[in-house]
């Protein structure tokens, strides 16, 4: 992510940015009044991380090379001009209030990344009126308080993150109308309500993260639309009632996480339409029914996590046709058979956990087979007979 988000920003310092008519209502056209309100928000914070030490008076943000601020050639008034037009810190070590930083003052700005500092405060509303930011991540702070409404105006943003904070309220449903968003993180935070079905309209959204929140209801229907997703994470919150039909489509999906909810009913087994699909975590549910056997289809799956759910029936036997697997968690569920002797062909396996089921019979000799596992676990189960000699090949 960082490597994208430094080639984002050598290409955005190469383009000649339109005037966009911010220069009279939004801020100040003059790199001087920038440099005036960089410098400020400097004061204002609680020291002064050595990563500011370029920011001095009788140098310019463009000209001096100031650490964190790029520029580029703007239209201001009659005449191209320099403008400050992104701000680079994450992990700078600031501490202080973002509020503090006077936003209108810098209209050009198109990319603002100060993730991981220990900024606080609430999210100021001036930030949501640049008119050309395409780029805010201010993930990992200590920012409290709600989500702006007013985000939903910020048309031409395509990445947004919120990761790590102490976020709380809903999530705007006007989040809706950022129909340019690729990337869009809300995770870790203490986000209640339900998920909006406007979210559905963001079809070109290839990240949605809302994971580790306390979010309830059920996960949108309007999902159906977000055909460009390739990672989905809603693990950690209190989403109810069955998972729905609507990843027949996502067949860019890759990672789907809905672990750590109260969803029910059976797994579905369209999500065995996701070709792509590497990592499917449904653990720590209430799911119940029989392991589709559609899963089987999933030939790029690494991991697969269905533990402590309600599921019964047996382990697929052909479950050996998953040939990138290398963990497999199906603990503290109602399942019962004999172990598949095709385990033994999963020869990419380095973690097994079958424990708290019912399994019966012995344990497989074709296990032995597995010769990169680590952690195998298969306790509180009804397996009889003796060890196999061949596990010594472990």
């Amino acid at each position: 992510m960082v490597v994208l988000a430094l080639i984002f920003l050598v290409l955005r310092s190469c383009l000649l940015l339109p005037h966009a008519d911010a220069s009279g209502r939004h801020g100040c056209v003059h790199l001087g009044c920038q440099k005036v309100a960089l410098l400020q928000w400097r004061s204002t914070l609680r020291s002064s991380p050595p990563a500011l030490d370029s920011w001095q008076q009788g140098t310019s943000p463009c000209s001096s090379n100031w650490t964190g601020v790029a520029c580029s050639v703007v239209h201001g008034g009659r005449r191209a001009t320099l403008a400050v037009t992104a701000i680079f810190l994450p992990n700078a070590g600031i501490d202080g209030h973002l509020g503090e930083l006077n936003f209108s003052a810098l209209p050009f700005l198109t990319y603002i990344d100060l993730g991981y500092n220990n900024l606080g405060g609430e999210i100021p509303l001036a930030i949501t009126s640049l008119p050309a930011l395409s780029y805010l991540d201010i993930s990992g702070n200590g920012l409290h308080g709600s989500i702006p409404s007013e985000m939903g105006n910020m048309g031409r943003l395509s990445q947004l993150g919120l990761l790590s904070n102490n976020l709380t309220g809903r999530i705007p449903s006007s989040l809706g109308n950022l129909t340019t968003l690729v990337f869009l993180v809300t995770a870790h935070n203490m986000l209640t309500g339900p998920i909006p079905e406007e979210l559905g309209k963001l079809t070109s959204l290839q990240v949605l993260d809302l994971s580790s929140n306390m979010l309830s209801g059920q996960i949108p229907n309007s999902f159906v639309r977000l055909t460009s997703l390739e990672c989905l994470e809603l693990g950690d919150n209190f989403l109810s009632g069955q998972i729905p039909k609507i990843f027949v489509n996502m067949t860019q999906l890759n990672t789907l996480r809905l672990f750590g909810n109260t969803l029910s009913g059976p797994i579905p087994p369209s999500l065995g339409n996701l070709n792509k699909l590497t990592d499917l975590q449904l653990s720590d549910n209430r799911l119940s029914a029989e392991i589709p056997i559609a899963l089987l289809n999933l030939t790029e799956l690494n991991a697969l996590a269905l533990r402590m759910n309600e599921l019964t029936g047996s382990i697929p036997h052909d479950i050996g046709l998953l040939p990138n697997l290398s963990s497999l968690a199906l603990s503290t569920n109602q399942l019962s058979g004999p172990l598949p002797l095709s385990l033994g062909n999963l020869t990419t396996l380095n973690y097994i956990e079958l424990y708290d089921n019912k399994f019966v019979g012995s344990i497989p000799a074709e296990i032995g087979a597995l010769v990169d596992l680590r952690a195998m676990f298969l306790s509180l189960n009804k397996i009889s007979g003796s060890v196999p000699s061949t596990l010594a090949n472990l």
